[in-house]
C-alpha cells in the first residue's frame, strides 16, 4: 500500500527547516564577526609605519600587527604613545634597573656593557643637547629607532612610561620582505 504525504505540509516543514538554519547561521556568523571585532579592538591592533626611523628592520608603508597583551622584552618592537598626535615605533633596549651612559666614544654603555646589534652602534652624535646617565626607574623602557643617525628617540625624549606602551609588535607581521615579493608577482 502506498502513503500519501501531503505536499503543502511537507514543503512547510522543509522551509521551517531551511529558515531555522538560516537563522542558525546568520547568528553563528555574527557571534563570530563580534569576537573578531573585539580581538581587533582589545587585543590586536594594525599601525602602518611612517618614517625611516626603524629602517632597516620596517620601512614606510608597512602594516603591522600591534599586540596589546604581550610583555615588553629587551630587543621587542613596541608602539609607543606619546604626547605628540602619533605615535612611535621603536625597539627597547633597556628595561626597570638598567644604567645607560654614553662613553667618550659616543656608544650607549648598558650596565657598564657597550650596547652593539645588528642595527649598528647607538650613538649620541647627531643628537643635540647633553646626555645624562640615566637609570631606567620602575615601570619605564629605554628605547631606539634602529635606523640610529634618523631616529628621535629615548636620547632625545628620555624613558618612557610602560603605560605609554600601546604595545608590542608581532613577529610575524615585520616579514616586510617576503610580502613585498608577493604583491610583486600579483
Amino acid at each position: 500500500m502506498f502513503k500519501v504525504y501531503d505536499s503543502l505540509v511537507e514543503r512547510q516543514r522543509a522551509k521551517e527547516r531551511s529558515d531555522g538554519y538560516f537563522l542558525l547561521t546568520m547568528a553563528f556568523l555574527t557571534a563570530v564577526m563580534w569576537v573578531i571585532m573585539a580581538l581587533n579592538y582589545f587585543v590586536f591592533l594594525s599601525v602602518r609605519v611612517q618614517g625611516p626611523s626603524m629602517q632597516p628592520t620596517l620601512y614606510t608603508g608597512d602594516v603591522l600587527m600591534v599586540n596589546r597583551l604581550k610583555s615588553i622584552d629587551k630587543g621587542s618592537i613596541i608602539v609607543i604613545q606619546g604626547e605628540k598626535e602619533y605615535w612611535l615605533i621603536k625597539r627597547v633596549i633597556a628595561t626597570e634597573g638598567d644604567v645607560i651612559e654614553y662613553g667618550a666614544d659616543e656608544y650607549v654603555y648598558i650596565n657598564g656593557k657597550k650596547y652593539v646589534d645588528e642595527f649598528g652602534s647607538a650613538k649620541y652624535t647627531g643628537h643635540g643637547g647633553t646626555f645624562e646617565r640615566t637609570v631606567v626607574g620602575k615601570n619605564e623602557i629605554f628605547y631606539l629607532g634602529d635606523n640610529r643617525l634618523n631616529s628621535s628617540d629615548s636620547r632625545d625624549y628620555g624613558t618612557c612610561k610602560v603605560s605609554q606602551v600601546v604595545g608590542v609588535v608581532e613577529n610575524w607581521s615585520v616579514e616586510h620582505k617576503i610580502l613585498k615579493k608577493i604583491m610583486f608577482w600579483v
